[in-house]
Formats: C-alpha cells, structure tokens, sequence
C-alpha cells in the first residue's frame, strides 16, 4: 500500500507520525512525508520518502517566535492562540493542499494519514471519494477536558 504521512512541521506533530511511518515501512508499506523541510534528515532515516512542504507550509515550528516574530507582541492567552491557530494551521492550507496535490501525480497513494492540525487535506475531502484517497487523521494533541486528578 501507498501511505501518505503529512505532519504539521512542528516536533509534537512530526514525533507520532515518525512513529507511524516506521512502523508502517516495517509492515511493507511504501511510505512517503511531507512536512517542513527542516525535518528531511530525521524523515529518510526512518526509511521513509520525503518531499517538503512548499510555500508558506514549509516552516520551522519548533520556535514559534522565531517563526512569526510578531507574536511576541501579542498577549500570552487567546490572542497568542488565535494568531497560532491562524498563521501555522490556517494560512497553510492551500500550499498544504497544493503540495499534497502534486504529491499524488507522482506517487498514487492510497491513504494520507495526516495529523490533527494538518487542514491541507480538508479540500481533499470535499472531493468525490473515488477520485482521491482515504484520508485519516492522527491524534497528536491532549484531549482539552478536566479531570480531578
């Protein structure tokens, strides 16, 4: 089987997908990421094809500040939040969805297992099934709900 492992560039998002694409690869998948091109070296290590994410989607998360300098201007909180929500899952959609495009000209998969926060497949999904493939997502965040402990 074709997989598609598409990862937020960020190291929280890339780490549960490595994992995914080596035990993948060890079951006899052919494997292919995508990500940030900061992270190529850790991704063919692992055994697996890489292509970087193009355009804007092609960032360094692993400092957000050194990302998007101007989010230090903004108040710790829901401001922060809304500018990261915004900069790094929303504005990166179409060069996701691009590159997530050409990638299946030349490589037909037949899955995308993407992370929770990577929104290039979303414009997948309004696509008639038969003509792209599955998608899934990976759950690389906490679950947002109390507990007493």
């Amino acid at each position: 089987m074709k997989i598609i492992l598409a990862a937020t560039p960020a190291p929280g998002h890339l780490d549960p997908i490595l994992s995914a694409a080596r035990i993948l690869i060890e079951a006899g998948h052919d494997v292919l990421v995508t990500t940030g091109s900061i992270f190529q070296a850790r991704i063919e290590k692992a055994g697996a094809r890489f292509v970087r994410l193009s355009g804007n989607a092609d960032l360094d998360m692993s400092d957000v500040d050194a990302a998007f300098p101007e989010r230090k201007l903004l108040s710790p909180g829901p401001a922060q939040l809304r500018f990261d929500f915004e900069r790094a899952f929303i504005d990166t959609i179409p060069d996701q969805f691009s590159g997530l495009c050409t990638i299946l000209n030349d490589f037909p998969a037949d899955l995308i297992l993407a992370d929770a926060m990577f929104c290039g497949t979303m414009p997948l999904l309004l696509g008639a099934r038969p003509t792209r493939p599955a998608i899934a997502g990976l759950g690389v965040t906490f679950l947002p709900f109390h507990r007493d402990d």
